[in-house]
């Protein structure tokens, strides 16, 4: 995939990422792709920078993210998912 066609899948996976918030691992699954290709594509559509993961805040705040979340009551199954940081990353 490469051009045009990877440039719109791009586009379409960041607006599905962002607005409907739909998991990177969710997204992949629908492709039947791996989700580091879901990545790789997120960033190239400008959702996850080099600074930023694609829990879309600076690396430096992704833990305090996360904990927060599971404060809040998410499992570290769904932060795993959400992210696709591995649940011993988590």
């Amino acid at each position: 995939m490469r051009g045009q066609q990877r440039e719109q899948l791009a586009a379409a996976l960041a607006q599905r990422f962002i607005q409907e918030q739909v998991s990177i691992r969710d997204l992949a699954s629908e492709l039947g792709r791996r989700p580091s290709l879901v990545r790789r594509l997120l960033g190239e559509a400008g959702v996850c920078a080099e600074t930023t993961s694609c829990v879309g805040v600076p690396e430096s705040e992704v833990a305090a993210v996360l904990a927060a979340r599971y404060r809040e009551g998410v499992s570290i199954e769904r932060l795993s998912d959400d992210t696709c940081i591995g649940r011993r990353g988590v």
